[in-house]
């Protein structure tokens, strides 16, 4: 199926909630506390932010794909997006296994990567990054390697992963070129899912377990446990790595050595999982439970459910909070500074996939399924 852009382009802003609260910054004053123990900052942050909703809105400026029109704008199944340091936008299309890449403005450059299983072809890509050392990095898990580009769609080399018997979700590249990577490990006996968190070098040799994590899943029968907790991390540009499991709310910061010099920690409420939240969930395991299988849910939503950095060190911690406008639903993120204090709480219709310049990348899609990605401006007011 081809994609499209919606036939009325959605303005992303905030304004519903900006004109329901004061125009003037509302800051508190900050609650928590930070102290030092064993060599390590923890900051212990309160339930409450320091700043109230309207210190933050943005704006859609840009979106990429046609329904129908010039092949070079249309895409089967857009998997990840990546933006470089010029603001040119790459997007990876899974089933057409190769790289759009376009100018800030949306215009069409090149395409990189076709599909194979040759040196420089991949076969099902699932995730992009411009590495810190300007490289495009490639991972395909059909053909169990890593395969990288140089920005103008050159082919450099390509890294065995065949090594590790496990699943990606993702891997990406630190400073250093070191590599971390979240493994998704089916088990070959019973049905126990394991996560690991891991660093690698450039090789794919292991260096440290930053931690793991297993689900416990029904010995017999068709019963499959969901939503339970579950390991996410996102690098910054420094290189440190933000790290945490969604069963507690507590992040860990490991520097570009793999030293623990940071804990984020703060208050939080549990949220139960009600029945309309589980039909909405369902949609998503439809073939499992067409297969006959039947989930089993806990009380509880897990703490978080995904983690970001952007350019100015903020850490963007998706939380499962929604809020319901119109037709759209809104997920809430907890914002915190580059000290770790908690700044902000607001609300996103759709996940961001990159941060870059005060702007970040979505990939969004319409009621028909039809794929885009889209830019948003953000203007900050603290």
């Amino acid at each position: 199926m081809k994609s499209k852009t919606k036939v009325s382009s959605i303005v992303l802003f905030l304004s519903i909630f900006i004109l329901s609260v004061s125009c003037e910054k509302q800051k508190a004053e900050w609650k928590g506390k930070i102290e030092e123990m064993g060599g390590v900052t923890v900051v212990k942050n309160p339930k409450k932010p320091i700043y109230s909703e309207d210190i933050f809105d943005i704006k859609e400026e840009l979106s990429i794909g046609e329904a129908k029109g010039r092949d070079e704008y249309m895409f089967s199944q857009i998997r990840s997006v990546a933006v470089d340091d010029n603001e040119n936008i790459y997007i990876l299309d899974y089933k057409d296994a190769h790289i759009k890449v376009f100018d800030k403005k949306g215009s069409y450059l090149k395409t990189i990567g076709k599909k194979g299983q040759g040196p420089g072809e991949i076969q099902r890509p699932v995730f992009i990054q411009i590495t810190p050392q300007e490289e495009v990095m490639v991972l395909d898990p059909v053909t169990r390697r890593l395969v990288f580009f140089s920005l103008d769609g050159k082919y450099l080399r390509q890294i065995s992963t065949a090594r590790i018997p496990t699943t990606f979700d993702p891997i990406k590249m630190d400073p250093g070129g070191n590599l971390i990577a979240k493994l998704i490990i089916l088990p070959s006996l019973g049905r126990d899912v394991k996560e690991e968190l891991k660093k690698f070098d450039s090789n794919l040799e292991l260096l440290m377990m930053i931690s793991k994590t297993k689900i416990d899943q029904p010995d017999k029968g068709p019963e499959i446990r969901v939503m339970g907790p579950s390991l996410f991390f996102a690098i910054s540009r420094e290189g440190d790595v933000v790290w945490g499991n969604s069963g507690l709310y507590k992040l860990e910061v490991l520097n570009l050595e793999g030293k623990l010099i940071k804990k984020i920690v703060k208050d939080s409420k549990l949220l139960e999982i009600t029945e309309k939240d589980k039909d909405r969930i369902k949609k998503r395991y439809k073939r499992l439970i067409d297969r006959g299988y039947k989930l089993l849910f806990p009380r509880y939503f897990p703490v978080f459910r995904s983690i970001s950095i952007d350019r100015k060190e903020r850490i963007f911690v998706g939380t499962y909070e929604r809020i319901e406008i119109g037709e759209d639903s809104f997920y809430y993120y907890d914002v915190f500074n580059s000290e770790g204090k908690y700044v902000a709480k607001i609300p996103l219709r759709v996940r961001p996939r990159v941060w870059k310049k005060n702007r970040f990348y979505t990939i969004e899609e319409d009621e028909e399924g039809y794929q885009c990605v889209k830019r948003y401006k953000v203007n900050w007011k603290y």
